[in-house]
């Protein structure tokens, strides 16, 4: 059995994986811009449109679910234990199970966004709201989809589900 500092460290690699940088970089999530980020990382990074990270709450209360596409990133066997009830909600998986079912492992990112883009009708002007458990996993999502040159608003529920205030369905 992994210890608490294992485990602490182990989650810390993963958020610096999922963002994209190495073990000596700061870890900086949605529109941050950290100093030790390469030039090409920063120029990459100011052509690109940022996305916003809003709690459930937020977003349950300011947006109109008809406007947006909700994408949950989870694994199939995350949804199982039940699902946001919102409309136009579609699972689309970010990431896999990592080597020996510990971890995870991100998916093909051009493929992801295709799939988001198949979910939101094929318009990218739509506005998307990508979700996971806790917010890690659905802030890489994001990022992703705004570096694929995403046209809509792209949000994030940086709470996941862990803090859903909205009714579950099964």
């Amino acid at each position: 059995m992994a210890t608490r500092e294992e485990l602490v460290n182990t989650y810390h690699r993963l958020i610096r994986d999922l963002s994209g940088g190495s073990a000596n970089d700061e870890l900086t999530v949605g529109s941050g811009e950290s100093a030790s980020m390469s030039a090409p990382q920063k120029e990459r990074k100011r052509r690109t449109q940022e996305f916003q990270s809003l709690p459930s709450y937020a977003l349950l209360k300011n947006f109109d679910q008809d406007e947006f596409v909700f994408i949950d990133t989870r694994m199939e066997h995350e949804v199982a234990h039940g699902r946001a009830a919102v409309k136009h909600y579609v699972n689309i998986p970010s990431h896999t199970l990592g080597p020996i079912g510990f971890g995870y492992a991100q998916v093909d990112t051009d493929v992801f966004c295709g799939k988001v883009l198949e979910a939101a009708g094929g318009d990218s002007a739509r506005t998307v709201v990508l979700s996971c458990a806790a917010g890690v996993r659905s802030k890489a999502a994001a990022q992703w989809i705004v570096e694929h040159g995403w046209h809509g608003q792209v949000l994030e529920m940086g709470d996941g589900f862990n803090g859903w205030q909205g009714p579950i369905t099964m």
